[in-house]
């Protein structure tokens, strides 16, 4: 009993053409192929942007967190020493070589006569 597979000689395939049968590519199909697989490319190189960008934001968030900490210090060391410059006495010992003296009375209101 002869054996069909081997009686029949096919001519060769290439590579490439075995790859399509193995892939079940035809060439109506693989428009439609290219279609979703250039869809999905695009929202892949959409993805990585994003993500990209998310990244770029954290690091200027945390750049800004950083300076905000180091504003906030410099205005709680300048508002103390603000504090201590403005006393009464230390104001009194800055003006003691200018002639400036300290007030012994308490102030009084000067009214103009009407006539």
């Amino acid at each position: 009993m002869p054996n069909k597979r081997y009686d029949k000689k096919e001519p060769k395939k290439s590579f490439n053409e075995r790859l399509a049968d193995a892939l079940h590519l035809n060439p109506d199909s693989m428009a439609n192929t290219m279609t979703y697989l250039i869809g999905f490319v695009v929202l892949i190189i959409i993805y990585i942007a994003n993500a990209h960008y998310h990244v770029k934001t954290m690091r200027d968030i945390n750049e800004t967190k950083e300076n905000l900490r180091e504003i906030q210090a410099e205005y709680v060391s300048l508002k103390a020493e603000l504090a201590t410059k403005t006393k009464a006495s230390e104001l009194a010992e800055q003006l003691k070589g200018s002639g400036v003296k300290e007030l012994r009375q308490p102030p009084y209101l000067v009214k103009k006569n009407k006539k």
